[in-house]
């Protein structure tokens, strides 16, 4: 499988996700779409969004 760092993994894509949506390798390891050495993207987080839409909604009720 392929190892993309997040900028050339949106870049790819046409996406604008923040690093929170994903999650990323714990050491630096080579990008092989750019040739940095980056932490890479291992995988998209599941039910990201909706975990975002529950904290702006528990933040509003403070």
């Amino acid at each position: 499988m392929a190892e993309f760092c997040l900028d050339f993994w949106n870049t790819l894509n046409g996406f604008d996700d923040p690093q929170e949506s994903y999650v990323m390798s714990w050491g630096i390891e080579l990008c092989e779409g750019c040739g940095e050495w980056k932490r890479v993207v291992i995988r998209k987080r599941k039910h990201y969004l909706v975990r975002c839409f529950i904290n702006r909604l528990c933040k509003r009720k403070k």
